[in-house]
Parts: structure tokens; sequence; C-alpha cells
């Protein structure tokens, strides 16, 4: 066969240059050196900032770095716990994922709507969004109930 279906995966896109595995496994390991501490930053900011928490977190305090050491631990203990992330990924990306490229951006755009006192969106457009949300419905359901299928079964 000409397709890649009759080959193992390891062959189906011809011979490999193994120093740019070594190169490319160099540099994702660099990035998520320097990203890790990044996206760290992002949470702390936020408790700091963030209109319900930012008087329990001022920078500085004990507060604060309790928050961050909490933040740091939780992150540990999942790295420590999960022995497969993927699992743990796909599980997340299920719920969140419909969530807020879906059915948030609606609703919000309603609350909107509503707020500014414009006419309701076309039959059209509403029905759409319809679609939009049986899709993040399927969505939702089905890679919820995949993702904890696979967890099971790994067990």
């Amino acid at each position: 066969q000409a397709e890649a279906f009759g080959k193992q995966f390891k062959e189906w896109t011809g011979p490999k240059a193994h120093v740019m595995d070594s190169i490319c496994n160099t540099l994702l390991f660099i990035k998520l050196v320097i990203g890790m501490p990044l996206n760290m930053m992002v949470i702390f900011y936020s408790f700091q900032t963030y209109e319900y928490t930012k008087n329990y977190f001022p920078v500085g305090s004990i507060a604060n770095k309790l928050m961050r050491l909490t933040v740091v631990a939780l992150a540990v203990f999942i790295g420590e716990t999960v022995s497969n992330f993927n699992q743990l990924f796909s599980l997340v990306c299920s719920i969140f994922g419909p969530m807020l490229q879906m059915f948030l951006p609606i609703f919000f755009s309603y609350k909107i709507r509503k707020r500014l006192g414009h006419r309701k969106s076309s039959w059209m457009r509403r029905s759409l969004h319809a679609v939009i949300i049986a899709l993040g419905i399927f969505s939702l359901t089905i890679g919820f109930g995949m993702s904890i299928k696979d967890i099971v079964d790994s067990h």
C-alpha cells in the first residue's frame, strides 16, 4: 500500500534525522523551564489583582507568600500524583473547552445585548447558536464520558 495505514507509526514519515529529535526535545525543555514560572506569575498576578481576592493577597504579605507556596505545591502534587497527564488534560479540556469556546461566548453576547438594550439576534443567528450549543453539549458529554472511560480503563 502507498498509504500509511499498512505501516507502523514510526515509519509513516520515512527516514528520520535523529539529531532533530534531540534538538526539538532540548528546545521544548528550555521553553517549558522558561514558561512554567511565567505561567505561575499569571496565576499569582490574578490572585493579587482580581476584584474579590486582591484584598486577601496584597503583594509582599504573608498571605501572598502562602498563596504562592500553595499554588506551587498544587502543581508539584499534580505532577507527582497524575501518572498519565494526557488523561487528566483530556478530562479538563472536555469540560472547559465547550464552556469557554461555545457556551460562555453565546451567553455573554446575550447578556451584553440585553444590557445595552439592543434587539434580539436574528432567527438565523439564533438557529446557528442552537446548533453551536448542541455541538457543545455533544462535545461535553462524549468528551467527558470518553475521558472518564480512559481513566477507569487504565486502572
